[in-house]
């Protein structure tokens, strides 16, 4: 006769204490064994580093692409269609609404659509 499957439990004394994790680390970083807390810092310490990473680029891309802006500007043609166009342009620039002391993600999003707008804009005017 079988016997029904039973899941084997470790005994307690065989158990790690709970505020200690052992993680098995990815090929770039070596096993680290230390309490919660101080994992937990550690981690947070990463994801810090990774957000002003991610964001300076973010920011530096996009700041290129403002002074690209500035620089195409003054390569329009004065033409009054491409005129009128401008026009538009920076009434939409002027209507962008944010609220910088917020840091919101929405506001740049914002910025950056309407950057990219105006880059297209600007380039089938001076192309």
């Amino acid at each position: 006769m079988k016997r029904p499957y039973h899941k084997k439990t470790r005994a307690a004394k065989d158990s790690p204490p709970k505020d200690r994790v052992r993680k098995a680390a990815p090929k770039d970083r070596p096993v680290l064994e230390m309490s919660l807390p101080s994992l937990l810092a550690v981690e947070a310490n990463r994801l810090r580093f990774l957000l002003r990473e991610i964001s300076g680029r973010f920011l530096a891309d996009l700041e290129a692409e403002v002074v690209r802006i500035v620089e195409m500007a003054s390569d329009v043609p004065d033409s009054s269609k491409k005129q009128q166009a401008l026009l538009g342009v920076v009434k939409r620039m002027q209507s962008l609404a944010v609220k910088p002391d917020k840091g919101r993600l929405n506001d740049l999003k914002r910025i950056r659509n309407l950057v990219q707008k105006v880059s297209g804009l600007l380039e089938d005017m001076v192309v």
